[in-house]
């Protein structure tokens, strides 16, 4: 079966150089805690871009161009995975495109950060995150993974050191709130 491509119901798929938005599948699903179908999400949003207008108050981005690039190889060690990751985020930076990550599981952030820390240091412009979640996402490993869902936003701060906006976090370990105080993390929490 040929690779559904974003809202091609109502724009042609774009090259990948002509492209404002490369939207990027990266069916990961390694370490979810709670269930399961992450590495489905990709597809499924895929499938539902079809159903999307191409136009809203009078703003019809999708005439910029999306291209839709092939799905991330998610098999293997994590760090290759990861690797692979920050290769599409680069390559949508190259041709001056905005990356679109679909995942799968948080951990998918970490290799567009990897790739978003490098350009930003590239052009001496620096960036942030803005987290809306539930969960901190602030471990420095969980269940002995350091790559884990819950550690990704601590890869961020404590590996990339970039700074973060929490908003919405209801559930957190006292070593997330440790970490929030050593990075200096802004929150705006759920209560």
């Amino acid at each position: 079966m040929d690779q559904q491509h974003f809202l091609a119901s109502e724009y042609a798929p774009a090259l990948a150089g002509e492209a404002a938005f490369h939207i990027i599948p990266v069916p990961l699903e390694r370490s979810v805690s709670y269930g399961g179908g992450a590495a489905r999400g990709p597809a499924a949003l895929l499938a539902a871009s079809q159903q999307l207008e191409a136009w809203e108050s009078g703003i019809a981005p999708g005439e910029s161009g999306f291209y839709t690039a092939p799905p991330v190889d998610c098999s293997g060690a994590v760090e290759a995975v990861l690797a692979r990751i920050e290769a599409a985020t680069r390559h949508a930076l190259d041709c001056k495109a905005v990356p679109v990550l679909l995942g799968g599981e948080h951990s998918v952030s970490l290799g567009a950060l990897r790739a978003l820390t490098w350009r930003a240091r590239e052009i001496n412009e620096p960036f942030g995150i803005i987290q809306f979640d539930a969960h901190a996402d602030l471990r420095a490993e969980y269940e002995g993974d350091p790559f884990s869902h819950a550690c990704v936003m601590y890869r961020a701060v404590a590996d990339l050191g970039l700074p973060l906006v929490q908003f919405a976090v209801r559930d957190m370990s006292r070593e997330e709130a440790e970490a929030r105080k050593r990075y200096n993390v802004t929150h705006y929490d759920a209560y």
